[in-house]
């Protein structure tokens, strides 16, 4: 009961917030006109409802949040949700060459009589991007012969702290590689190697790590199009290893 309460006490105070912040604003900027014609809303603020200008408020907050933020960084408008007390912005990072979604919200903090802002999933997008780094010079220093490329995606983040914390990650790890191995008991020698340096570096690393092999003419369609799971480069899988660093440091393979 106490927490329901707290919950409608919270959306009172929110909506009050939310009739100020439409008392203030008289015209939509460029931005905003941008993405309410994408939505297909009116972009006369006199003419949209309440809700229609809450949303258009909001995207706004979250928009000035990320330009603060990450200054120089572009971020191409996807989607939107509209929560009693809260909203999630979806953007494309047009800025990046792997033109990834990434999310931020905010959230109304009763207690503070403010909005909390967070982007968890663009503090993600970093931590993978830097843990990709690490692999690459690890794989390249164990074997500079060898052709690859990968797909690195992290999760669980600190977003308090706002830290990447690389050596305790959970998420998976896709390595495609040209062919260099004699049989599948070789290629699984090789990501046993792997999981072990992993272990050795990364204390509790979670998640699938996975080696697929493919031929020469494979690999080079494959890199061009920089795509795991392209349809050309799954019929022509040479060995597809799956493997699972558990909890106690011990490996499953499947």
């Amino acid at each position: 009961m106490k927490q329901e309460h707290d919950l409608t006490e919270a959306k009172l105070a929110e909506n009050e917030n939310v009739k100020l912040l439409i008392s203030q604003t008289t015209e939509l900027n460029d931005r905003q006109k941008r993405i309410m014609q994408w939505e297909g809303v009116t972009t006369d603020y006199s003419q949209m409802n309440d809700e229609q200008k809450e949303a258009a408020i909001k995207i706004e907050m979250l928009y000035h949040y990320l330009d603060e933020k990450y200054p120089g960084k572009e971020f191409e408008y996807k989607n939107f949700l509209l929560y009693p007390i809260g909203a999630d912005l979806i953007v494309k990072e047009t800025s990046d060459k792997k033109h990834r979604e990434v999310s931020v919200s905010l959230e109304w903090d009763n207690k503070e009589k403010k909005y909390k802002y967070s982007d968890y999933y663009y503090l993600a997008v970093l931590a993978s991007d830097e843990y990709e780094k690490l692999i690459k010079e690890h794989i390249k220093e164990s074997d500079p012969n060898a052709n690859f490329f990968l797909d690195v995606e992290i999760q669980h983040v600190d977003n308090e702290t706002e830290k990447i914390a690389i050596d305790n990650a959970d998420g998976s790890i896709t390595i495609v590689m040209e062919n260099k191995f004699a049989s599948k008991d070789e290629a699984e020698s090789y990501l046993q190697e792997f999981d072990d340096w992993l272990i050795a570096n990364n204390n509790n690393h979670g998640g699938i790590i996975r080696l697929i092999v493919v031929d020469s003419n494979t690999f080079e369609s494959a890199k061009f199009s920089n795509r795991v799971t392209s349809n050309l480069l799954e019929s022509k899988i040479i060995y597809d290893i799956f493997s699972e660093i558990m909890e106690n440091d011990e490996l499953r393979f499947w």
